[in-house]
């Protein structure tokens, strides 16, 4: 269960440094496939089991109560997407698009620092 939280906090660290080289190519598949269901499908899914690795396996890490947090944060995001329903999932993800767009290289900052620390405190 280690390994996979360790390959979710590289990929969560590759999509930031995605974010942060190319935003705009990140944005634009985001707007391409947001509406779609497997997009809506597996927003909530990654989040589900990401949570509950996260909390399963918190006492094995460096942070035990931040992973722990963490996980129920996760957790409670793929509770909320779900009762969210799909349609305002899209109409969610365009808004926010739009909102936060020209701040897409500071999000993507930021998943590289929440990857890597994904993989420092399992390391």
């Amino acid at each position: 269960m280690i390994g996979l939280i360790i390959a979710f906090g590289m990929f969560i660290a590759v999509a930031g440094m995605a974010m942060l080289i190319r935003p705009a190519f990140v944005i634009g598949m985001i707007q391409t496939h947001g509406g779609r269901v497997w997009v809506y499908a597996l927003a909530i899914g990654i989040r589900a089991v990401l949570g509950l690795v996260l909390i399963q396996q918190a006492a094995y890490s460096k942070f035990p109560l931040t992973v722990s947090a963490l996980g129920w944060i996760s957790l409670l995001a793929a509770l909320s997407l779900a009762a969210l329903g799909r349609r305002r999932f899209t109409r969610l993800i365009y808004w926010i698009i739009a909102k936060v767009g020209p701040f897409a290289p500071v999000g993507g900052l930021l998943a590289v620092l929440l990857g890597a620390f994904l993989v420092y405190a399992f390391t």
